[in-house]
């Protein structure tokens, strides 16, 4: 029987996903981190062709969800507990698509939806100063959208696995309350 838990932390592009776990794995070493997206970069790049995980979202919706289903393969594999770096709810070029659909969900087993937030004026000055990625530019209604279409995931993703949700806010000056928090929740 293996009782290993997965942790999926999501939120918002630019609210500091990455940077929390960077801060997290200093503390918490022993806890495997895995980010949905690079998974799904390494086999796009060899099957599209694509330069930078970006451009993942303008792949067809088909093909989006080949690279999903190829994921969850290899992340169900992983017999040990770890954190899921993803998004709830991914903008593609079709609209909104879920980062977590049910034929992934199914087969992991999902301790806890953990959901970074932060204000989005924050966010939209976050992303303006990342230039690693190459990310849409937003205004704050397409932010606080995007934002609601996560949060409406996450509800659904929550009722599906029976597992709860729970908020973390990596407000401005306050990144090392979000890693202790996302510590206490994570064992």
């Amino acid at each position: 029987m293996n009782d290993r838990k997965i942790y999926v932390l999501a939120g918002t592009p630019g609210v500091g996903k990455s940077t929390i776990l960077k801060e997290f794995k200093k503390v918490q070493s022993h806890i495997k981190v895995i980010n949905f997206g690079d998974v799904m970069f390494d086999i796009a790049k060899e099957k599209f062709k694509l330069d930078n995980r970006d451009e993942i979202r303008m792949l067809k919706t088909e093909d989006f969800r080949m690279l999903q289903s190829r994921v969850v393969r290899k992340l169900a594999a992983i017999e040990s507990s770890y954190i899921l770096n993803t998004h709830a709810s991914v903008k593609t070029i079709d609209g909104y698509y879920p980062g977590l659909p049910r034929y992934v969900l199914e087969q992991l087993p999902i301790e806890c939806f953990i959901y970074i937030h932060a204000p989005l004026e924050q966010i939209i000055e976050r992303r303006n100063k990342d230039l690693t990625r190459k990310r849409d530019v937003e205004n704050i209604n397409d932010l606080k959208e995007h934002d609601e279409m996560n949060r409406n995931y996450l509800a659904s993703y929550s009722m599906f696995c029976n597992s709860p949700v729970k908020f973390l806010v990596n407000s401005e000056g306050q990144l090392h309350e979000c890693v202790d928090d996302l510590c206490k929740l994570v064992k």
